[in-house]
């Protein structure tokens, strides 16, 4: 399976660099080059447009700034889903690993199965929307843990235990 990556970030580039060491093949975009370039030394392939990504890839990782980020990388100019639902594209899965509130990615991930309905179901039987985003609170203080890690020269480090004890329970089926 080829893999694509918008968001070679503080967050993103472990998770990418996990992958690669896990052996798979990862695509890699981000509006800052260099930060998809640095990548490439580990294995990344990196693309000029999260389309490329689309066209390459079955599944495409998102792990961007915020909500509107990901909305531009999904539905802007260039992104995943630009050219409309006829255009080809290898893309069968979009997983959103952003920070952003869990009401956004439930909106766009609508607006992903309103697109795929649009061209005849196509995207809509092919394609699905993961929400993994943390509540808001939560994502602050990974971010400031991974921030002071990258600060302290581990930016290689795995920090799923202290993310895992700060997780919190969420109940229902609406997250």
């Amino acid at each position: 399976m080829e893999t694509g990556f918008c968001g070679p970030g503080l967050m993103g580039a472990p998770m990418i660099r996990h992958l690669l060491r896990a052996g798979h093949s990862v695509h890699v975009w981000n509006r800052t080059r260099a930060k998809a370039e640095a990548l490439r030394a580990e294995g990344a392939h990196v693309v000029d447009t999260p389309r490329e990504l689309a066209a390459r890839c079955d599944a495409v990782l998102l792990c961007a700034a915020d909500a509107a980020a990901v909305e531009q990388i999904v539905f802007g100019p260039a992104g995943l889903l630009d050219g409309g639902p006829a255009a080809p594209r290898r893309m069968r899965w979009i997983v959103d690993h952003s920070s952003i509130a869990p009401a956004a990615t439930r909106a766009l991930a609508r607006r992903v199965a309103d697109f795929g309905e649009a061209g005849g179901g196509r995207t809509a039987r092919r394609g699905s929307a993961y929400e993994t985003g943390t509540p808001m609170p939560v994502a602050s203080t990974v971010q400031q843990l991974l921030r002071q890690g990258a600060a302290m020269g581990l930016a290689d480090a795995d920090f799923s235990a202290f993310i895992d004890i700060l997780q919190t329970p969420r109940g229902g089926s609406n997250g």
